[in-house]
């Protein structure tokens, strides 16, 4: 299970109101998990069975929450939590 695992570097959004549509979203609500934007560092090798489909530099979307292990401002991310590739 080791190589299903991604080390992303997320980006930060802005400390202001959000708007989706037509709704305004306040800086002050926070949820334990959000769908987060990061930037693909490092990638592992996949198992035979469940190949890795992203890379080094992608963009991706993933859900974030506060148990995530984090090293250096980067997050390791498991590859079922990856939402979207940009």
């Amino acid at each position: 299970m080791g190589n299903l695992f991604v080390l992303v570097n997320p980006i930060t959004m802005p400390e202001k109101e959000n708007k989706i549509g037509s709704i305004i979203i306040p800086s002050t609500v926070r949820h334990k998990s959000v769908l987060m934007e990061a930037e693909v560092k490092a990638v592992g090798n996949g198992t035979p069975l469940i190949p890795m489909e992203v890379e080094p530099g992608d963009h991706i979307m993933y859900m974030h929450n506060d148990n995530r292990p984090e090293v250096d401002g980067m997050t390791l991310v498991q590859v079922d939590d990856i939402y979207l590739v940009l």
